[in-house]
């Protein structure tokens, strides 16, 4: 998967987050990505995030109560929040977290977050002839479990294609 960062210092804060959480999974990945994009959320990241003992994790309780806020990095934290656990309050509609200068960036966090949902790659299985007989299937591994299901159901030979894009000009 490929991720735009906003610039470089986007992008080292993002690799800096790696080396100091306990694990580089979905909700991590999300979540810094996000703060990162705020010079703000970087300069304060441990007021949003603890990184040791038993309060690892958000600082949910008190992440907003800092004077050092502003609009965006407010939206930022919401956002990053409930990426990573499904916070929600008067701020999270998606005209108030995407209508800012980050929205094109936020989509890149949401690919982190659930990369199994918003995967580019979808696939196709064909017959012989080269005619599509299952179309639009989410990932490799379930397209091939088609390929047996067919050839099993119907006889002759199948493949996976990658799903050629169906589009149109408006």
């Amino acid at each position: 998967m490929k991720i735009k960062f906003a610039d470089t210092v986007h992008k080292e804060f993002f690799l800096a987050m790696k080396e100091k959480v306990r694990k580089w999974d979905s909700y991590h990945q999300s979540l810094f990505y996000i703060l990162g994009l705020s010079a703000d959320c970087r300069n304060h990241i441990k007021d949003l995030f603890c990184f040791e003992g038993e309060e690892y994790g958000i600082r949910f309780e008190t992440a907003f109560d800092h004077g050092w806020h502003t609009s965006g990095s407010l939206t930022l934290t919401r956002m990053g929040f409930n990426l990573w656990n499904g916070y929600k309050d008067e701020g999270t509609s998606p005209d108030d977290l995407f209508d800012n200068e980050y929205e094109r960036f936020l989509f890149e966090g949401i690919k982190l977050r659930y990369p199994d949902y918003v995967k580019d790659e979808r696939y196709c299985v064909m017959d012989d002839a080269g005619s599509i007989v299952q179309e639009n299937i989410p990932g490799l591994l379930i397209a091939n479990s088609y390929v047996k299901l067919f050839e099993k159901e119907n006889g002759g030979k199948y493949s996976v294609e990658l799903q050629p894009e169906i589009v149109m000009e408006i």
